[in-house]
């Protein structure tokens, strides 16, 4: 299932949000009140929350700003003033009105409102307009994205306003609910959807992208993981690593590229197709990392680079240094890479789609797909989770199949459980660079402002942890104050 939505739901699911995450009225024809009839309407209203995480500032070219953030990688593009709100972003400089925090604020609630509406309604419909199991696998769907789109705004904004009906007039005066009430609303959906989810084995290849309960699974693991309660993510990682039948891909780089939707490590991924070079849609980060030189065909605008301190990182012989960065000398579709084309002597490679392999013609919209979860994230963290509940000789068994498949001495068992908390710090950055998770693994283990400081950033503890909610939503709802510390 690569392009989820219809043109119909386009028109039906499209909200406009110029004012407040909460004003959104729809801009299309069709009523709420006679759609929802039959399996296909209802389909294509859990296609809409799909859609919605594609968004350019989601899943899109803008999910660069995370690993731009931290201290992987440089902003790069065309200096300071290309992207400034981006830039500001990532020197810990920017103010609670930045679009970059406004724009995300915006962008995750499109699909929250849209999983709201589908949940309401497929409920609502009677057997005569759906069948039972359909309907089941839909409202799974349905919490499934909801929570995953809170999981990802927790984790950059804290307290948050739980939004669960569609939206009334009142809504506009919510409050934000304290995290721990947040990630037992993810919870909750997440435990309900694992009920109703297919395996992944049951998805159709028309379906291939779809959440499934391992997906379910992975991300509740995830969420427990991200508030130290490592007993309740023990068992649920076990059952994503042994159930499901994922496996790590033999091929480190074809995780990230044409096709990944069939690949055995991907638990989910975002989905995108271009329909041809015009059509402005699909995988939209490409022509963002490609190299900044018009001395190639498949040259694009350069952002995302690379540090040097990323690149140091990496083990000799470690076979992910080259699948992750662009090096000077380095052969890519049919040329040679050249340092000189980047500020930092490097650019990402990591889901870079060679020129040859182009659907559409063009460096900026190709038929790629963004991973999400995969299964090398779920060892690190079943890995982490066994050394933090003091069984760091078990651990060795899931950090080692890694380290193994990149060509680096494996880990001996007798290894103290603080070398393995450091061990799996540093496996985590050159396993998982520039997938969005650098950061957001430095704020929960609480390293984030020794490690940027340390750097050089100007990461102020206390502070920026957290994005801030955007000061428009809170002119718009003063109920959203105060807003997170120190901004």
């Amino acid at each position: 299932m690569k392009k989820y939505i219809y043109i119909t739901l386009l028109a039906l699911g499209t909200y406009a949000c110029d004012d407040s995450f909460l004003d959104k009225e729809p801009l299309g024809s069709l009523s709420v009140g006679t759609f929802y009839t039959n399996e296909e309407e209802a389909t294509q209203a859990v296609n809409a929350i799909y859609d919605g995480i594609q968004s350019y500032t989601l899943y899109g070219a803008m999910s660069i700003v995370e690993d731009v953030q931290s201290d992987d990688a440089e902003k790069g593009g065309g200096g300071p003033s290309d992207q400034p709100g981006m830039d500001q972003v990532q020197k810990f400089i920017a103010s609670a009105d930045n679009h970059i925090f406004v724009d995300k604020w915006k962008a995750y609630f499109v699909p929250v409102f849209r999983a709201n509406l589908a949940i309401q309604k497929i409920q609502e419909m009677t057997e005569e307009s759906i069948d039972a199991d359909v309907k089941k696998t839909l409202v799974a769907e349905a919490k499934f994205l909801r929570a995953f789109c809170y999981f990802d705004l927790v984790i950059r904004y804290g307290d948050l306003p739980i939004v669960t009906e569609p939206n009334s007039p009142e809504d506009y005066e919510i409050s934000r609910s304290p995290e721990t009430e947040v990630w037992a609303f993810i919870e909750g959906d997440l435990t309900a959807a694992m009920e109703g989810l297919k395996t992944p084995e049951g998805l159709s290849d028309n379906d291939l992208g779809r959440a499934t309960v391992g997906a379910a699974k992975a991300l509740l693991a995830k969420s427990y993981i991200f508030q130290k309660k490592w007993k309740e993510a023990d068992p649920l990682l076990t059952s994503v690593i042994n159930d499901y039948g994922y496996d790590l891909s033999d091929d480190f780089s074809a995780i990230f590229g044409i096709g990944n939707e069939t690949n055995k490590e991907v638990i989910f991924q975002v989905n995108f197709q271009t329909g041809g070079a015009s059509d402005r849609e699909g995988y939209n980060r490409n022509g963002w990392m490609s190299p900044r030189s018009s001395d190639i065909d498949w040259g694009g605008i350069g952002f995302m680079l690379p540090t040097q301190d990323l690149v140091d990182e990496f083990e000799p012989g470690d076979i992910r240094l080259e699948a992750s960065v662009l090096r000077d000398g380095d052969l890519f579709s049919g040329d040679v890479y050249k340092g000189e084309w980047s500020p930092t002597g490097y650019n990402c490679k990591k889901g870079l789609v060679a020129f040859d392999d182009y659907t559409a013609g063009t460096p900026y919209f190709v038929d790629n797909n963004y991973v999400v979860i995969r299964l090398g994230d779920i060892l690190l963290l079943k890995a982490e989770t066994l050394n933090e509940l003091d069984r760091t000789g078990e651990a060795v068994n899931f950090i080692n199949p890694i380290r193994k498949r990149a060509g680096v001495p494996l880990i001996d068992g007798g290894i103290a459980k603080e070398e393995m908390r450091e061990a799996i710090y540093h496996e985590r950055r050159v396993e998982l660079c520039f997938e969005q998770k650098r950061y957001f693994d430095l704020v929960r283990w609480g390293k984030a402002a020794e490690v940027m400081t340390d750097k050089g950033y100007a990461f102020i503890a206390g502070k920026n942890e957290l994005w801030p909610i955007p000061q428009s939503e809170i002119d718009i709802n003063p109920n959203l104050a105060p807003n997170n510390p120190n901004w």
